[in-house]
């Protein structure tokens, strides 16, 4: 009979602590597997959305337009709703924009568009995405940093710079490996490495650049894994070195003897001591040993999958489908701002102007600053490198999309960074306590004051957001709309385009000339066509021309869009609809 304090298993007695030891083992791996429901994650995530589609909608209705990309993405998803070839024909006239960006992500837009064929369904689809990102990130920092601290990190993350700026220049493809990022970086925090390498592979399908991203991930666990290898031989030494020391100078602070709330699979420190994994002698010899375990194969496997996506799309895909054969964006990485020749040139464009730095500021302030302790930091550096080393300016400042990609690893990299300061035995217990207010004040007070000063500050004041303000200009704008209907070749502008797409093909009066044939779209009355300029050969023509007063190249006035039209077009035409400054002009005759 088992004596008192023991079972029998099937392996023999087990003692009531082996039992609860092994019990808790178990628990801890279905917790890993199946993180608690946390109700405070969906809540932040619901706010996020209902305030996120808000501002979409107020956004649409005051015919708000940054660019010609809300323009470019909804004909893209017209064209997958109806199971079509992209040609985009905004971008320029029979453009496949499958030689523009890598992104077969967006195939998913054109279930969206079957199901609510409107622009506006692309920005409720971002808005939707980018506050479903808040709930693995708050639930992520309020099981790893405490409810408080964790809850204020995932509302930080909520109102970022990033995603605010992102939602201001409307809808574009980032906002998928947006949520791609931040499920799969918690998942690996919280040990589901098969769902979070699903996730975190899949953003190579986003864009072309982000297989660099996955390449940063997987040298990032190498890294990590080189340094749980060098612990243990850091760790013997560390101990060698305490025991030449008197016995009251040897003792553990109190704090670094407390275990750390971290995983095997996620942190470098050990069960050794935490004073000999922080900073680890990275030697070959333990490199080499590294490449034989389980993780850096994981690691490997990332860089292979994440180039080869990146080489394939930018080298292959990319130049196949472009009429030019050519990636449409080298040029914007081969020159510089500078008369400075060589790599000295190369190096002043790339670290100014001031606006690069402001950018890498707001994203250590983002990242709480602690966050640069924490080695998934440097998930940001392939898209910051291509970003500085661009021409456009576009590229370097923080008022764009680019930068939504980088606030979940920005939260990530902060929650990891106070639990690797928590461990730390160069830190006084006192700062290691605070680790987490400090961090988590810097990036709120960042959040809070870019979102005051951005475009959701401004919903949230009342303010106009863009676009018209007066309610009389917007109903003459959606007159206009209202008035062309269905069925027309249309020449508009950017401020319109979006929202004549549904059930026309739509052409920018900027890149409406533009094509392989210098005819461009001119009518030919010789043969009662006119001829396009698309790779295909198709015969098109324009039919209307819409114009709101915003127009950079349409005339203002009545009489001359009509001759403008009859000039580039040919054929006659009569103004069917003006009101407040909107106009159209539909051919009446050839």
């Amino acid at each position: 009979m088992a004596s008192e304090g023991t079972h029998v298993t099937p392996n023999g007695p087990v003692t009531s602590d082996e039992s609860v030891t092994s019990e808790a083992g178990t628990s801890h791996r279905f917790a890993a597997r199946f993180p608690r429901f946390d109700a405070v994650a969906w809540i932040v995530t619901a706010v996020g959305a209902v305030l996120f589609t808000a501002y979409a909608i107020r956004q649409w209705d005051a015919f708000f337009s940054s660019s010609w990309d809300q323009g470019i993405f909804t004909q893209l998803a017209q064209r997958y709703a109806n199971l079509e070839t992209p040609i985009v024909d905004i971008k320029e006239p029979g453009f496949n924009l499958w030689g523009d960006h890598f992104h077969p992500v967006l195939l998913v837009t054109g279930i969206v568009f079957k199901i609510w064929p409107s622009g506006l369904s692309l920005l409720v689809l971002q808005a939707l995405l980018f506050a479903l990102s808040a709930e693995p990130i708050t639930r992520v920092a309020r099981a790893r940093l405490g409810r408080l601290w964790g809850t204020l990190v995932g509302i930080a993350y909520l109102f970022s710079w990033g995603l605010a700026s992102a939602l201001s220049v409307q809808f574009h493809e980032y906002c998928f490996a947006v949520v791609f990022l931040a499920f799969g970086l918690s998942h690996w925090l919280e040990g589901r490495h098969r769902l979070a390498l699903i996730e975190l592979a899949a953003i190579v399908f986003v864009k072309e650049d982000l297989g660099l991203t996955v390449v940063a991930f997987g040298a990032v666990l190498i890294w990590m894994q080189w340094g749980r290898e060098s612990a243990p031989a850091a760790a013997v030494t560390a101990r060698e070195d305490r025991a030449d020391l008197p016995a009251a100078q040897s003792q553990p602070d109190a704090v670094s003897s407390l275990p750390a709330v971290t995983s095997v699979a996620t942190h470098e420190s050990t069960s050794l001591n935490a004073s000999a994994s922080q900073f680890p002698a990275r030697t070959y010899a333990f490199f080499r040993r590294t490449l034989h375990t389980r993780e850096a194969t994981t690691g490997l496997l990332c860089i292979l999958w994440g180039f080869f996506w990146f080489v394939v799309s930018t080298f292959i895909i990319l130049p196949l489908f472009n009429v030019y054969g050519t990636w449409n964006y080298t040029g914007n990485l081969s020159e510089t701002q500078t008369d400075i020749p060589g790599i000295l040139g190369w190096l002043t464009n790339f670290f100014g102007p001031g606006q690069k730095e402001v950018t890498a500021l707001l994203l250590i302030l983002a990242s709480g600053v602690v966050g640069l302790r924490s080695p998934y930091i440097w998930l940001m550096l392939p898209t910051l490198v291509w970003r500085f080393a661009g021409n456009v300016t576009h590229y370097w400042g923080w008022g764009w999309h680019y930068s939504a990609i980088l606030m979940p690893i920005a939260s990530i990299a902060l929650i990891d960074g106070v639990e690797r300061l928590r461990g730390s035995t160069r830190l006084r217990s006192h700062w290691k306590k605070k680790a987490a207010a400090v961090g988590t004040c810097l990036a709120l007070a960042t959040s809070a004051t870019m979102t005051f000063n951005g475009a959701i500050g401004t919903m949230l004041r009342g303010e106009t957001i863009g676009g018209y303000s007066s309610q009389s200009s917007r109903d003459a704008a959606w007159g206009l709309v209202d008035t062309l209907g269905t069925g027309h070749n249309v020449c508009t502008d950017i401020w319109l385009m979006a929202y004549l797409v549904p059930g026309n093909t739509v052409y920018w009066e900027g890149t409406v000339n533009s094509g392989n044939s210098t005819a461009g779209l001119y009518y030919d009355p010789s043969t009662g066509t006119s001829t396009d300029g698309t790779r295909s050969g198709a015969q098109k023509a324009i039919d209307v021309v819409a114009a709101s007063p915003q127009s950079a190249v349409m005339p203002f006035s009545p009489e001359q869009l009509t001759r403008w039209a009859a000039e580039n077009f040919g054929g006659q035409w009569e103004i069917t609809y003006s009101s407040e400054g909107f106009r159209i002009a539909q051919r009446i005759a050839e």
